[in-house]
């Protein structure tokens, strides 16, 4: 009787031990969790407008690493790591990145020159989740022609953007080619703020190209309280160079501006009659929608388009949209178009495609009854 009494205690403490199992899951089902299961990273190659491409250039593309959980619900303020697994010289400014409210982790890619071609792979990976991304690096030239001087600025991960805010790390990026597209190296680039320049901060007014042929100056608006619009404008000899960006105030509401077709789909140029919009998404700081607001509109940079509206009001996604087109059929160039509401600012950069060259003609001829 004693042994029997032993041996159901010793069972029940058995089950008991089994049915806590150790507190080791996950009951609470945390949104955030990334680790296992089902969870993605997906990868891709982003251009200078924002649309996925499958060419790297010198001049530098967006590796953008999108990262959700086994729900579909993105994996914020994780590490991803970037690392190039095939392809001479495919060269990554940066080795990893924090996701942000979306998921998106994002760093620079770029070949080592511009007579660099072939194919690259590059694997982002957190934790024991990976993606990759197959692209082809293109070179740009090895003929003789003028030097160029091409900017951009840089996130604090690395990636392209259009907005500087309050010490928040970003970057102008100047790449400096000659006449045969290769890399103009020790090479002093001087930086000035040509466009709000009460608003915006360089660290230095010059750098010294690598041997990639890029110098790098820190910016910065003012203060956590700056809007506006801003240029900056570098210079390496007789060679300029200009990029256009907003300075929004920290921790303020977002203005995204971008370029789209009559579709809806993001483009990188308009020509004449071809329907293209901008479009400005207002929202919070937490990406909710702001709707029944003024968005104010203007070409601020760039002689050849012209805005169909100077204004509209945001619908219930936040969203307004203005007509926008080249001045005329022969228009050709690059332009810039701010947005704003009160200190919250966005820019979108693009190209004019010219559809016809030549003067329009109207030609008038009397005709018999018979038609001749």
């Amino acid at each position: 009787m004693a042994f029997s009494l032993k041996f159901l205690i010793l069972l029940f403490l058995a089950i008991f031990i089994a049915g806590c199992g150790g507190g080791g899951g996950n009951a609470s089902g945390d949104a955030n969790a990334g680790n296992g299961g089902n969870s993605t990273i997906s990868l891709a190659v982003i251009d200078g407008v924002g649309e996925s491409t499958t060419t790297v250039t010198v001049a530098g593309q967006t590796l953008q690493a999108t990262y959700l959980n086994s729900a579909g619900a993105p994996v914020k303020q994780a590490r991803v790591a970037f690392a190039v697994t095939a392809g001479a010289g495919v060269v990554l400014e940066s080795d990893s990145a924090l996701t942000d409210d979306k998921g998106v982790a994002k760093v620079m890619v770029r070949s080592s020159g511009s007579s660099v071609s072939g194919a690259g792979t590059v694997k982002a990976s957190s934790d024991n989740v990976t993606g990759f991304v197959n692209f082809s690096m293109i070179a740009t030239g090895t003929g003789t022609g003028t030097p160029t001087l091409s900017l951009a600025v840089l996130d604090s991960s690395g990636g392209s953007t259009t907005t500087v805010t309050y010490n928040a790390a970003q970057r102008i990026r100047a790449v400096y080619l000659d006449g045969a597209n290769k890399p103009v190296v020790n090479t002093a680039v001087s930086f000035t703020v040509t466009k709000g320049t009460s608003g915006t901060v360089l660290s230095v007014a010059s750098a010294l190209t690598d041997a990639n042929g890029v110098a790098y100056v820190n910016v910065s608006s003012s203060g956590p309280t700056a809007a506006g619009a801003a240029t900056v404008s570098a210079t390496a000899g007789v060679t300029t160079g200009t990029v256009d960006f907003a300075v929004s105030a920290a921790g303020s509401d977002r203005l995204t501006v971008s370029l789209v077709t009559g579709s809806g789909s993001d483009t990188g140029s308009i020509t004449y009659g071809g329907g293209q919009r901008i479009k400005a998404i207002y929202t919070d700081a937490s990406y909710k929608a702001k709707p029944n607001t003024y968005v104010r509109f203007n070409v601020s940079s760039g002689t050849g388009a012209t805005l169909a509206a100077a204004s509209a009001i945001t619908d219930a996604s936040g969203v307004a949209y203005v007509d926008i087109g080249p001045v005329s059929a022969a228009s050709v160039g690059a332009a810039t178009v701010t947005a704003w509401v009160d200190n919250v600012v966005g820019v979108v950069n693009f190209s004019i495609v010219a559809t016809g060259t030549g003067t329009p003609t109207l030609s008038l001829a009397v005709l018999d009854s018979s038609g001749g």
